[in-house]
């Protein structure tokens, strides 16, 4: 688990230094928050850019694919995205910031140290609304998970009408079947609170 963490850190790491500002979404991001989880990928939100050049050697020099660099390449133009497959650590997708709210994600993000290394992550607020704005499994679970576990220090006025009244219905529906869960009954109803 270490190893994977510094390959993390050390791809955004890199990234930083060519100048290329990133965030770290899904699995990461979601463990750096608490939902305990595999990471079965990594996926790294990053700033649009004129040139990929630099983007496609940054990641074929640190993820060691350097014959696939021009793929890479390739890849990002024709997508704004790629999808890497390096053999020592899970599917690496790399997705270029096109629109508002994935540059929202960017430019809000904030800082984790972890063993002295740093891991930039979006603001706790702004990832909720991004996973359940994906409106699939597991990203939606991900990110009511987070919205009832952390529904205390959240600032519910930066999340949008339309994802807090998503929470709520999600909380009705669960409400009653978590009654018999003391602790989880009272997380809900401080979360209830807070989103409805």
């Amino acid at each position: 688990m270490r190893f994977l963490i510094n390959r993390i850190l050390k791809l955004q790491y890199e990234l930083e230094l060519v100048g290329i500002k990133n965030v770290l979404l899904n699995d990461f991001a979601s463990v750096i928050y608490g939902v305990p989880k595999l990471i079965g990928e990594i996926r790294i939100l990053v700033k649009e850019l004129k040139d990929y050049k630099v983007l496609a050697d940054t990641l074929s020099y640190t993820l060691g694919m350097h014959k696939f660099r021009d793929n890479i390449l390739n890849a990002l133009r024709e997508r704004s995205s790629v999808a890497l497959n390096p053999v020592t650590m899970p599917i690496v997708y790399v997705v270029v910031a096109r629109d508002e709210k994935l540059n929202k994600l960017i430019e809000n993000s904030i800082v984790f140290k972890i063993d002295g290394e740093e891991a930039k992550v979006p603001r706790l607020e702004d990832y909720i609304e991004y996973l359940i704005s994906l409106k699939n499994y597991p990203y939606v679970v991900d990110g009511f998970t987070l919205a009832i576990m952390h529904s205390e220090r959240i600032d519910s006025s930066i999340i949008s009408n339309e994802t807090r009244n998503l929470i709520c219905d999600l909380i009705k529906d669960i409400e009653d079947k978590s009654a018999v869960f003391y602790e989880l009954g009272k997380r809900l109803e401080k979360a209830k609170e807070k989103y409805c």
